[in-house]
C-alpha cells in the first residue's frame, strides 16, 4: 500500500473510502475480483486491535501468560481485642455487639478516642533517641458501604460530644464573665494611661490595673473538616487536644487539606506542629 496524498485529510470520507479501496485492489486482486459486481471493498476480519497483540502470541513469545500487577490479598486476621485491655476492650466489645460490625472497625475509633483523652496529659518517649512526642494516633478505616463504619464511630466518640457539650456550658458562663473583665480593665488602662504626673507615675498607675484578663478556651475537641489556618487557630484558642474525626477521610485528605497547590506547604506546617506539641 503507497503512502495516502498530502491532501488526504481535507477529503470528504467517501472519496477516503475510494482510495482505500483502490489500495486494496493493488494489493489483493484476487479478493477484488471474487467481491461483488461493483468490486466491493471486502477487507478480511482482523483478529485482533492494530497495534496489539494476542495472548497466544504473548505466551508464545515469553513462555508464560501475564502476571497480575498487584497481587492476591490474603485473608485478614483477627483484630486483637484482648490487646486493648480491659478498659478499651470492653469498650470495642460493646461496640461490636451493638452495632454488629468488624472487629477492627470497632477497635480503631476506640483507639482514637483513647489517644485524644490521653494526649494532653502525657507524651510517649521514643526508646532510640529519648525525645519526647505526642500521644497521637493516624488511624484510618476502609470499608464498603453497609459495614457499620460510621455507626461504630460514633459509638465510639459520643463520650467525647458528652465532654464538649459540658464544656460549652462552661465556656458560655465564663466568657459573660470575661467579656465584663475585659471592659473593666480596657476602662482602668484608659484612665491609667491618661494620669497625670512622668512617666514613672503614669507606668505605676498602668502596672496597678493589673494583668489582662485572660479569654476561656473555646469548647472544641474534635474537627471534621478544618483548614491549616484553622487548626491553627483551634491550638492556639482552644484545648490542649484536638482530635480530627472524619467519616470520608479521603475527601478531608485530598480537596480541603492537601490540595495540589498546597500540599508541601501544609506537610511541613502539621510536621512542625506536631514536633512543637512534644516540646512545649
Amino acid at each position: 500500500m503507497t503512502g495516502a496524498p498530502p491532501e488526504f485529510s481535507s477529503w470528504p470520507p467517501a472519496k477516503r473510502d475510494e482510495w482505500f479501496a483502490d489500495e486494496y485492489r493493488k494489493l489483493s486482486p484476487k479478493t477484488a475480483a471474487n467481491g461483488d459486481a461493483a468490486g466491493a471493498y471486502n477487507p478480511p476480519s482482523i483478529p485482533f486491535r492494530v497495534g496489539s497483540e494476542s495472548q497466544e502470541s504473548r505466551e508464545s513469545q515469553h513462555g508464560e501468560a501475564p502476571r497480575p500487577l498487584r497481587r492476591d490479598a490474603p485473608p485478614a486476621e483477627p483484630f486483637p481485642i484482648d490487646a486493648l485491655g480491659e478498659v478499651l476492650g470492653s469498650a470495642a466489645s460493646a461496640i461490636i455487639d451493638k452495632v454488629r460490625c468488624a472487629d477492627a472497625l470497632a477497635a480503631s475509633p476506640i483507639l482514637a478516642a483513647a489517644s485524644l483523652a490521653a494526649q494532653s496529659h502525657a507524651d510517649v518517649e521514643i526508646p532510640a533517641t529519648g525525645s519526647a512526642r505526642p500521644l497521637s494516633l493516624y488511624i484510618v478505616s476502609v470499608a464498603g458501604t453497609g459495614e457499620r463504619k460510621s455507626a461504630a464511630d460514633g459509638e465510639a466518640i459520643w463520650p467525647i460530644r458528652k465532654r464538649e457539650k459540658a464544656l460549652r456550658e462552661l465556656y458560655d458562663g465564663d466568657l459573660l464573665v470575661y467579656r465584663r473583665a475585659k471592659r473593666a480593665f480596657d476602662a482602668s488602662l484608659a484612665k491609667a494611661e491618661k494620669a497625670k504626673g512622668d512617666r514613672h507615675e503614669i507606668e505605676a498607675a498602668i502596672r496597678d490595673v493589673g494583668d489582662e484578663p485572660v479569654a476561656p478556651l473555646l469548647p472544641i475537641l474534635t474537627s471534621d473538616e478544618p483548614t491549616i489556618e484553622g487548626l491553627h487557630k483551634l491550638f492556639e484558642k482552644g484545648q490542649p487536644a484536638l482530635g480530627l474525626f472524619s467519616d470520608e477521610g479521603g475527601t478531608f485528605l485530598v480537596e480541603r487539606f492537601f490540595g495540589s497547590t498546597h500540599i508541601m506547604p501544609r506537610c511541613r506546617s502539621c510536621k512542625s506542629r506536631y514536633e512543637r506539641q512534644a516540646h512545649g
